[in-house]
């Protein structure tokens, strides 16, 4: 709702979203950021015979399906994957000592439930080849790939999203927010100078 407000009433020539997500990919630890080359919904579907079957939304305005995965617009895409080249991220304190963030291009996917969950966490990235799952996302690129306005999703992790995920996320959410914030710092910065 409130991205359509966004772009009904200000008509953004760009947006980003951001904030905290759940890791899927294994190579990725809490503080990483993932640059959402696309983004689907995990959870929207139908319940058959066979089981859940993932669907694609309608576009109220067409009528017409929407795509399985919102593709991030490829010229903001380029740009944060520049920022991200220059981008000092906030080092993370783990139980074996700090680490160093890293960000990557990726798949996230969005859902109604917050995972905590190994065999979810299997499942997401079995499906859908996702590297972070959070909740709100892909609403957000939808409302942009309707309204024709170019959209990235971009995500930091805060756990891991298997069983140790919600207390993780107490850990982590601050760092990860953190680093979220500096890679769209960096990307707004490189908007302003083109």
């Amino acid at each position: 709702m409130a991205a359509t407000l966004l772009v009904e009433q200000f008509q953004p020539t760009h947006v980003l979203f951001t904030g905290i997500a759940g890791g899927l990919n294994p190579d990725l630890r809490p503080g990483d950021v993932v640059i959402g080359a696309k983004t689907a919904y995990h959870d929207y579907g139908e319940w058959t015979p066979e089981g859940f079957r993932v669907g694609r939304t309608v576009d109220p305005f067409t009528g017409k399906p929407n795509p399985l995965f919102f593709p991030a617009d490829a010229g903001l895409l380029a740009v944060a994957e520049k920022a991200a080249l220059d981008l000092k991220l906030a080092p993370v304190k783990t139980a074996s000592g700090e680490r160093t963030p890293r960000v990557v291009t990726g798949v996230i996917v969005t859902g109604d439930a917050f995972v905590a969950s190994p065999a979810k966490k299997d499942a997401l990235r079995k499906e859908f080849k996702a590297d972070a799952t959070e909740m709100e996302g892909a609403a957000v690129a939808q409302i942009c790939w309707q309204r024709r306005v170019p959209c990235l999703i971009l995500r930091s992790l805060s756990d891991s999203a298997g069983a140790k995920a919600q207390e993780n996320v107490l850990l982590f959410e601050k760092s990860a927010a953190q680093n979220a914030a500096l890679l769209v710092t960096g990307i707004v910065g490189r908007l302003e100078a083109q």
